[in-house]
């Protein structure tokens, strides 16, 4: 029986994702923050839990050797474990950065750096990154998160060519509006401690909600309502089990809209219609009061 690893199922897309390969008949090794917790997932007689919070990474290779020695063999390692960070750059504390960097990077990272080994040897699996649409197309006052989900991209993208020579793939999924606690318990909000930034958080950052909420810039009316978690983990599993080439995926028409008008502009049209959609105009700042 093939088995999966995913970071952070107590919740969205990884319990979601969980939940459809155990359906498929898959062994799942999900990692939960509170293993005392209690959920659904715990009953399903293939799918395990594993106490880890990715900010230890001292304990990610002890994990990972547990899991590998509870089925045999990992043959796909999701990272999906991911927090947000919401306000102006010159507001967040170090302290903060340093946390989301830890979260969204660094913990990707040191879980591929503990599997790695196994399938190396092995000789074949999948590394499936959980990117999102925000990598792609940046949102002010999502800064860091953004800044995140973009590295990851870059990352997965050189991995798939690094890795593909031991026969192993990546997949990056990069997708909008699934829904999650990402938004409410699993985002911190900045403290708006600088008057100057009344500007911000009046003017831009509604619209960055608008969009967070499912509005695609520049198509009057539109709007997309989050699907479930176990939409997304179906379309993950597609991406891992159907044979596919694809590197990236997102989760339809919100996602790809905005990818698709991205790539029809030059980048300097690009940058003015956003500038507009989110009044970016040059002193604004300075003048509203």
């Amino acid at each position: 029986m093939p088995a999966i690893f995913i970071t952070g199922v107590s919740s969205g897309i990884g319990y979601g994702t969980a939940k459809v390969f155990a359906q498929h008949g898959w062994n799942v090794a999900g990692t939960v923050l509170d293993i005392n917790e209690d959920m659904d997932l715990k009953y399903i007689k293939n799918i395990k839990c594993y106490p880890l919070n990715v900010l230890d990474y001292e304990n990610i290779p002890e994990v990972a050797k547990q899991v590998i020695s509870d089925f045999g063999t990992v043959d796909v390692v999701m990272n999906n474990a991911g927090i947000g960070l919401l306000g102006p750059v010159e507001c967040g504390t170090y302290e903060q950065i340093l946390k989301i960097l830890k979260v969204n990077l660094l913990g990707y990272i040191m879980v591929i750096k503990a599997f790695l080994p196994h399938m190396r040897q092995n000789g074949k699996g999948t590394i499936v990154n959980m990117g999102a649409a925000n990598g792609k197309v940046i949102h002010p006052g999502l800064d860091y998160y953004c800044m995140t989900k973009a590295a990851i991209a870059s990352m997965s993208e050189a991995l798939l060519m690094e890795l593909l020579p031991f026969g192993i793939d990546v997949k990056l999924i990069e997708p909008t509006g699934v829904k999650s606690n990402l938004g409410t318990t699993g985002t911190e909000i900045l403290n708006s401690y600088l008057p100057e930034y009344k500007y911000f958080f009046e003017q831009q950052l509604p619209a960055t909600m608008k969009i967070v909420d499912g509005e695609v810039p520049g198509h009057p009316g539109s709007h997309y309502d989050p699907i479930e978690p176990e939409q997304m983990g179906e379309i993950i599993y597609q991406a891992v089990t159907s044979g596919t080439k694809q590197f990236r995926f997102n989760n339809g028409t919100h996602a790809q809209q905005m990818f698709d008008d991205k790539a029809r502009m030059s980048e300097q049209e690009y940058i003015d219609f956003y500038k507009d959609y989110f009044k970016a105009a040059a002193g604004a700042a300075h003048e509203y009061s």
